[in-house]
């Protein structure tokens, strides 16, 4: 068992020292190659969307055996990603293309960090966390469906005349990698104190999420680093979803 978790350990952090390495030699390098294609980028969108989403109902499942708030919170936060990327997915580009994925990081950041919460916390509100679930999905659905069909009442973010992020854009996906990195210490602590696999993996895939919105103020719409840290997103939720199809509940 002990052998089987330091593989998986060194294979997650190994994923996250590899993107780490590609984003920046791609940053000195090849920041200034860019590939335009509408189609491919929202397929992989979708592709990671519905990842996060199934991941979600899977981990909702386990937390409603266990009653354990982790699972809950993590679930919550790959739903509201996954249905806000399924939304950015369907954009053309322009403010509600970069608008949605914004939010769906932020949203995702909110609730991972939300693993710090003290336990007397959680168990208060325990009966409460299914509402919380759904009014954050209803809230999710409610930007989406604003954002494709009223894009003109979206917020500024991108400068459609240059294709470069404003200030608003890189705040909010600064904001939100700082709040994925600010829960991996959580989850690592969780990992090691309980030896399971699962919580190695929210530790990894918050890393890896908090690297990849800390990289967007160096990316511009379809650079290399844009399709890198896209490319990163969907295997972090895809390795995620994959580890929990494969394995029984007892296993992680």
């Amino acid at each position: 068992m002990k052998k089987r978790l330091f593989k998986l350990y060194l294979m997650l952090w190994g994923l996250c020292i590899i993107f780490l390495f590609v984003i920046i030699s791609a940053y000195e390098s090849f920041s200034h190659i860019t590939w335009i294609h509408i189609p491919f980028h929202s397929a992989i969108e979708t592709i990671g969307a519905i990842a996060a989403i199934v991941t979600s109902l899977v981990l909702i499942k386990r937390f409603q055996q266990e009653q354990l708030d982790i699972f809950f919170m993590v679930a919550t936060g790959m739903i509201c990603m996954g249905i806000l990327d399924l939304f950015h997915a369907m954009c053309m580009p322009g403010e509600a293309f970069i608008f949605l994925h914004s939010i769906a990081s932020l949203m995702g950041g909110i609730f991972f960090l939300m693993a710090w919460l003290p336990k007397p916390v959680n168990k208060e509100y325990m009966g409460e966390q299914q509402w919380i679930l759904w009014a954050a999905i209803i809230v999710c659905v409610s930007i989406g469906l604003r954002a494709i069909f009223f894009p003109e009442y979206v917020p500024q973010i991108i400068k459609l005349f240059d294709g470069s992020f404003t200030l608003p854009a890189i705040t909010i996906n600064m904001i939100a990698g700082i709040l994925f990195l600010i829960s991996t210490p959580k989850y690592y602590f969780l990992a090691k104190s309980t030896q399971r696999q699962i919580f190695f993996i929210f530790m990894c895939l918050s890393f890896l999420f908090g690297i990849a919105e800390l990289s967007f103020p160096y990316s511009n719409l379809w650079n290399i680093v844009w399709w890198i840290w896209h490319i990163f997103r969907l295997l972090g939720n895809v390795v995620l979803l994959w580890y929990l199809l494969n394995h029984s509940f007892c296993d992680i």
